[in-house]
């Protein structure tokens, strides 16, 4: 019967108890991940630090023969790697860098505070104005131009191609890299493409549209979690129920309990851990498998840098909560060592109870076989009752 009765439990524990758990502590941490200030509003400012590094690191190593196979796409790098002016610095002179730090950080970090109840509940708007402005700023003609001046001359079929280009505007890379003899058929297909594709640029996004209208101090992220935290009854179910039908003592009881729960925890922690050192091995061989050309897998590689900055800050979350989780299952085990072992009622009253019954067994036959003495006031009793007769 116990064997029954532990095999139901264990069945209960590893198809339903510990799968479940597993999943929650995900859910609880990816939630706990996304929606705090961190991720809203640090995590972006982060990474838009490191793109104008990101990009003259690609530069730099883009920059060998080995990885840019095409003639055109090396000429049109080694110009941008001899330029006298660097992507950072034609980021801060045209203000874009400034424009993602500001206005695009501080949107999001108003969506933070809306969130945790800090502002009232509004439609936050990211304005792109400032960065059509930027687009347009004399700074990047003047930076292509100077591309252009480290390339080689044209010859007159990739000056016919530049001519082309002026009425049908094509990317830059796709343009020829040499420089044309007349450098203002240039200048004027550069506007074109430039003016081209900033007017398909909105002037407004809207990041959070049609906020609901909730209190000001409702910390609706905190409301958020509460709500996640719950789910954890769900697992928390399935394992008191085999617990209690698997542990036959208290001690049995809170022990199967904390061996579940400690189970649960570092098979999420382990799960963390595989995908995160799993994500820089896809990123490794995706690009091979598509067929994708060397410069392309630079740029994935170091996209796949900034991924892994959100992984590392999404999967942060979820160790933390599966540590939490872990440290429940440890201190529930140990506590079953602290309670007393319960035994079975027959087993603990049968020794205590049989010698009484036969001692008093043996004084009653001792009892009825032995004469009982009589003193000798108790004789002299009757002769006295005699006499007095």
């Amino acid at each position: 019967m116990d064997a029954l009765r532990k095999s139901i439990g264990v069945l209960i524990i590893i198809f339903l108890g510990i799968p479940i758990l597993v999943g929650i502590i995900w859910t609880v941490g990816l939630t706990k991940a996304v929606v705090t200030p961190e991720f809203l509003s640090d995590l972006p400012r982060e990474i838009i630090e490191k793109i104008p590094d990101m990009v003259d690191e690609v530069l730099e190593e883009v920059d060998r023969e080995d990885l840019v196979d095409d003639p055109n796409g090396r000429a049109w790098v080694k110009a941008i790697v001899e330029a006298d002016t660097s992507i950072k610095e034609l980021l801060e002179k045209t203000g874009l860098l400034d424009w993602m730090e500001n206005e695009l950080s501080g949107s999001l970090k108003q969506m933070g505070e809306m969130l945790r109840g800090e502002i009232p509940a509004r439609t936050i708007v990211l304005n792109l104005r400032p960065l059509k402005q930027a687009l347009r700023h004399e700074a990047i003609k003047e930076y292509l131009v100077d591309l252009l001046e480290n390339l080689p001359p044209c010859d007159d079929d990739q000056l016919e191609e530049w001519i082309e280009a002026a009425a049908n505007p094509r990317d830059l890379e796709d343009l020829p890299a040499c420089r044309p003899t007349d450098l203002e058929s240039a200048a004027q297909a550069i506007n074109f493409v430039q003016d081209h594709e900033i007017e398909d640029i909105p002037d407004e996004v809207n990041i959070f549209e049609h906020a609901p209208s909730f209190p000001k101090r409702v910390d609706l992220i905190q409301g958020v979690l509460s709500f996640t935290y719950l789910l954890f009854l769900i697992p928390a179910f399935f394992i008191v129920i085999a617990s209690l039908i698997g542990g036959t003592t208290k001690s049995g009881f809170f022990r199967w309990m904390g061996i579940s729960t400690l189970i649960g925890g570092i098979l999420a922690f382990a799960l963390s851990s595989l995908i995160k050192h799993a994500v820089p091995w896809a990123m490794g061989i995706a690009p091979e498998a598509h067929g994708i050309t060397s410069f392309e897998k630079v740029m994935v590689g170091k996209a796949g840098d900034i991924g892994i900055l959100v992984i590392e800050q999404l999967l942060s979350a979820v160790n933390s909560v599966a540590g939490v989780v872990c440290l429940i299952g440890i201190v529930l085990f140990a506590l079953s060592y602290l309670l007393p072992s319960d035994t079975r009622p027959e087993q603990r009253t049968e020794p205590e109870t049989q010698p009484p019954q036969q001692s008093i067994k043996e004084t009653g036959s001792e009892s009825t076989s032995t004469p009982t003495s009589t003193s000798p006031e108790e004789k002299d009793k009757p002769d006295s009752e005699s006499e007095t007769k």
